[in-house]
């Protein structure tokens, strides 16, 4: 078989994406080396699943602005034409043309992704994501016309403003763009996912040139931009809020809905604006693994326990395989505005969260061989078979102050569980996995 003309295997009920160009030369980045994920695999029920043709957005104030399992379909369409642009899903039709389909619907006004931050990145993180696979992979990218592109880029800027407000070191707002008070970025894990715009974002760019985009930002010139191409999500949730100052010269949030907190310290905060160059934890742009390692370790930071006394516990008489280990997600056990935490479902959306951004990372080559990236590695397979293992069994969860014997995830509709579980098992798990 002429390895540039290798197509899909079907072989045990599994796709097995071959390589379609030849490897990058040494030294490249945030290019995509097909080769080197040759043995990745997705079964044709989960890709046939990923076939939705619009992802529906929304403008108004709402948690993920939009479907979470239509946004990961988009990541994972994107993924897979990017190491193969010749794949088709199970009913003959090219994966390519689908997404194709899902990223326009993305740049029409009205449906746009609304760049609110906050608990917005439970789905933005994805789009980000696939808008940037998008770009890296030439037969999508070069169907896309200009105006097409002009409009990509400008979406790809106001989330990743809307992340630096969020998450630079610089700023220390409570609150989402939205003003719905129920944000911020050294709460639990799940609040952290818009940082991946961010790290999105760079990859897009180039680290370099968007720290030129946010020094050189300029509100109005967005609000024009806004306006020609209907972007309408964004300018409502920009615009409810005296955003404009705060983006440019920095200054002081203050809850228009009268509702601060005083212990959690809600609906208030302070910071510098955008116009100047993105930090985390100190940690500039250009190492994007590492700002990446810094949140992560956040997240998988927890010895393996099997939960929390009189509140959570896995079900059937389960014990994890990997009690006392180090790696846990942090919301096993964890805290919430009502107490104690221990919550499979939230610990689904940080490994919904998580885990593709590492693919993402490793798929443009920029997950470096560092020891820092290969101790987290470590904790990732740890935190992530633990989770996967207390879903498979049966998990009594405890979140907001209440307790319940949690459904299974792969029977929610609405997650976008299914599509990260098969990157998982299917690609990073074999990875990850300590020798």
């Amino acid at each position: 078989m002429n390895s540039v003309g290798r197509l899909v295997v079907f072989c045990c009920g599994l796709i097995l994406l071959q390589a379609a160009i030849p490897a990058r030369a040494a030294g490249e980045t945030g290019k995509v080396d097909r080769d080197a994920f040759k043995d990745f695999q997705v079964s044709p029920e989960v890709l046939k699943a990923a076939m939705v043709k619009k992802v529906p957005l929304r403008g108004e104030n709402k948690l993920q602005n939009g479907p979470q399992k239509e946004a990961y379909a988009v990541y994972l369409n994107a993924l897979l034409v990017s190491l193969n642009p010749e794949l088709k899903e199970p009913d003959g039709q090219l994966v390519k043309e689908v997404l194709l389909a899902q990223i326009r619907s993305l740049l029409v006004g009205g449906q746009e992704p609304n760049a609110g931050a906050g608990l917005n990145g439970w789905t933005h993180s994805a789009l980000a994501q696939a808008f940037v696979l998008v770009k890296k992979t030439p037969e999508v990218w070069t169907q896309l016309t200009d105006d097409e592109k002009s409009r990509m880029d400008w979406l790809m800027k106001a989330m990743a403003v809307a992340g630096h407000w969020d998450f630079d070191d610089g700023n220390d707002f409570h609150t989402s763009l939205h003003c719905d008070d129920n944000h911020y970025k050294k709460w639990n894990p799940n609040h952290r996912l818009y940082l991946f715009v961010v790290l999105s974002a760079a990859a897009y760019f180039g680290p370099d040139e968007l720290n030129k985009i946010f020094t050189s930002f300029d509100f109005d010139e967005y609000m024009k931009k806004f306006d020609e191409y209907g972007f309408t999500n964004i300018k409502a949730v920009w615009t409810c809020y005296d955003w404009k100052t705060i983006f440019e010269k920095g200054g002081t949030y203050t809850s228009p809905k009268n509702k601060v907190e005083k212990n959690s310290g809600a609906g208030v905060g302070s910071g510098t604006g955008v116009r100047h160059p993105f930090t985390y934890e100190k940690i500039p742009l250009a190492n994007i693994a590492d700002i990446y390692c810094s949140v992560a370790e956040f997240n998988y930071c927890e010895k393996v326990i099997d939960g929390i006394e009189g509140k959570s516990w896995i079900l059937n008489n389960g014990t994890s395989p990997f009690l006392g280990q180090a790696g846990m997600m942090r919301e096993f056990n964890g805290n919430d505005a009502s107490g104690r935490r221990s919550s499979l479902h939230y610990c689904n959306e940080d490994f919904c969260g998580y885990t593709p951004m590492l693919m993402t990372l490793k798929v443009l080559g920029l997950w470096p061989d560092s020891e820092r990236c290969r101790n987290l590695e470590k904790l990732m397979y740890v935190g992530n078979e633990d989770f996967l293992y207390k879903n498979a069994t049966g998990f009594h969860t405890y979140q907001n102050g209440a307790g319940e014997d949690a459904p299974k995830l792969e029977s929610q509709k609405w997650l976008s569980y299914p599509f990260v579980r098969e990157i998982w098992n299917g690609y990073l798990k074999a990875k990850l996995k300590p020798a």
